[in-house]
């Protein structure tokens, strides 16, 4: 009897086999990695502390005596599921606490003005409670209370007094509820997010302009009211791993005009000491021309001009210190210099009488084209035409504007959840031409752009875009 091989039985096989010979790779499953029940225990009691410390300021008492009515060890492992539950939970609400001092109320007027402007529908508005503090531990205490006990927020803003956002930073981390500070002071933490014009970004375009101008020298001119300046700070060590020489550092008061004359004679090198030769030359010259016409010498008449061995003067200073400075520069005899200006410099006021001399000269600042801001007409042209009146305080209003902005979207957005407000921060993208589609925040700050403007003989221009 003839054998007749089973042909499918034996491609199976020879299938099979080489499924042994070669298994498929599978992709590893990402784990999650869960804490262990003794440290969640631990962040829960932590946690519950602030909770219990509100509770006996919250208004509706009866409504949270939930932290009150057993001990934290108990809340925490026989009830965690059920605590965890009642500090996370929120009911789509911001809560604002604002110092209510005539010191922040132009402050406080131009923020809020911002933020309405973000608020697209008039439904919108019902997500905000506002608490007007003063700056005392039981007012703001209290209005803590009444915001995350008794209206159940999942967001807080403020701003303002030091002592102010201090004092509420600490309760937020405690009480682990995420919250936008408009502040630049206030510290970075999982649930705290920065919102004020990014420091490094504004530095950075500052160092880039002045590589691509070849600046490589530059004299300092540093106001009293900013020595302290952590934007200042951040430039000059963007200016030295650039290697980008300061010959200078001049300090002066910006309300005492002999202090701005000493600090020009410090840049210019007006010392007779230092160049005597060169004094007594002049000295010399001035003395021989008094006595061919038969006059006294005038003393005024012997006088050092201006030395200057570097390439621009940085004046971080608004636009009337400036043309100060320029009348100064002229008596001195200074060469026209390249001069740099900071975002106190945005004004159209700033050409008044000196365009001449600021020509070739350009400033950094936080804001662009017109058009792409969501605050101002729509202006299609690179002109700074902007009302004097915005100048200082148009920031404060785009600081307000996305603060609400990205506060809706979270509270929309991230469900009943606090933690998931965080999660929605950190990968939130703004979506328009100013911020041109980018994550809105880097290492829990907002990352603002920042802009150079370049003065020429059309006036105020965007130079690097």
């Amino acid at each position: 009897m003839s054998f007749k091989p089973n042909y499918i039985l034996l491609v199976l096989l020879l299938t099979a086999l080489g499924a042994c010979s070669s298994p498929r790779v599978k992709k590893p499953v990402k784990k999650i990695v869960e804490l262990p029940a003794h440290e969640k225990q631990k962040q829960c009691k932590a946690q519950i502390k602030y909770f219990k410390l509100l509770t006996k300021l919250a208004t509706e008492h009866l409504n949270n005596k939930y932290f009150n009515k057993a001990t934290a060890d108990e809340l925490c492992s026989d009830h965690y599921t059920q605590t965890m539950h009642k500090m996370h939970l929120h009911q789509k609400k911001i809560g604002i606490i604002i110092n209510n001092s005539p010191v922040d109320a132009e402050k406080n007027k131009y923020i809020l003005n911002g933020l309405l402007k973000a608020i697209k529908e008039p439904r919108l508005k019902k997500l905000f409670i506002v608490k007007k503090v003063e700056l005392k531990n039981d007012s703001v205490n209290t209005a803590l209370a009444q915001l995350v006990l008794d209206h159940k927020v999942g967001l807080l803003m403020s701003w303002g007094d030091k002592r102010l956002v201090t004092r509420l930073q600490k309760w937020q981390k405690g009480l682990k509820i995420p919250a936008l500070f408009i502040d630049s002071a206030v510290k970075r933490s999982k649930s705290t997010f920065r919102i004020f014009p990014n420091r490094r970004n504004y530095s950075g375009k500052l160092v880039s302009t002045l590589r691509d101008k070849q600046i490589r020298r530059i004299a300092f001119l540093t106001p009293k009211h900013a020595k302290n300046s952590l934007l200042l700070k951040m430039i000059k060590q963007q200016l030295k791993q650039e290697e980008i020489e300061i010959v200078h550092e001049v300090e002066y008061d910006s309300g005492d005009y002999g202090t701005m004359n000493l600090a020009c004679q410090k840049i210019f090198n007006i010392d007779r000491q230092k160049r005597k030769e060169e004094y007594m030359a002049i000295l010399k010259e001035e003395r021989e021309k008094a006595e061919n016409e038969g006059l006294p010498l005038n003393w005024k008449s012997v006088f050092l001009p201006a030395q200057v061995d570097y390439d621009a003067i940085f004046i971080p200073d608004n636009f009337k210190i400036v043309h100060h400075y320029i009348k100064l520069f002229e008596f001195y005899k200074a060469p026209k210099i390249t001069l740099i200006g900071n975002h106190e410099w945005r004004s159209t006021d700033l050409l008044k009488n000196n365009k001449a001399f600021l020509e070739g000269s350009f400033f950094v600042d936080f804001i662009g084209k017109p058009a792409d801001l969501p605050l101002l007409s729509k202006n299609t042209k690179n002109e700074l035409e902007i009302d004097e009146n915005l100048g200082a305080n148009l920031d404060y209003q785009l600081m307000g504007y996305y603060t609400s902005l990205l506060g809706i979207k979270a509270i929309m957005n991230a469900g009943k959840d606090r933690s998931k407000i965080v999660r929605y921060l950190n990968s939130a993208i703004i979506h328009d031409k100013f911020f041109k589609h980018k994550p809105a925040f880097v290492r829990n700050e907002l990352n603002w752009p920042s802009f150079s403007f370049d003065i020429d003989e059309a006036g105020i221009n965007l130079g690097q875009k």
